[in-house]
């Protein structure tokens, strides 16, 4: 891209004025406070969504319990434990017998539930810093 000199020249002749440093400074505050301001909403924000997660995992790792049993997952996990050779000699029927009774709804919401608590952890603790009152001695 070619740049004309005329451009050039008339930006050069464009004279520019100071700020008075006082209405800098008036400036530079006030985006400084609106700017701590989103960070406490947004702390505020993070740290309600991970009691909410926490809240719903409880619920979540009942259900798979309860879909753990009613499935039969459980017994082939304590088969597994107690006659492995019987289940290494079978272990192509068995393998589908687990994969048949794993209880993946539950599972899933149990997934999601964390992922989103360890996410809102993880953003939670970057606005901390951007919050706290810094005291000068």
């Amino acid at each position: 891209m070619t740049t004309d000199p005329s451009y050039k020249k008339l930006f050069d002749m464009i004279e520019t004025e100071q700020v008075p440093t006082h209405i800098f400074d008036a400036v530079v505050s006030r985006i400084h406070h609106y700017r701590t301001i989103r960070a406490r909403i947004y702390l505020t924000a993070h740290i309600a969504l991970v009691a909410v997660t926490i809240a719903s995992l409880i619920p979540a790792i009942q259900y798979v319990t309860i879909e753990a049993t009613h499935s039969g997952f459980m017994q082939y996990i304590s088969l597994l434990v107690s006659d492995s050779s019987s289940i290494i000699s079978n272990w192509k029927d068995f393998s589908l017998l687990i994969a048949e009774s794993l209880p993946i709804l539950g599972s899933i919401a149990c997934i999601t539930a964390l992922f989103i608590c360890t996410n809102s952890i993880y953003r939670s603790l970057k606005y901390i810093p951007k919050v706290t009152i810094k005291r000068y001695a």
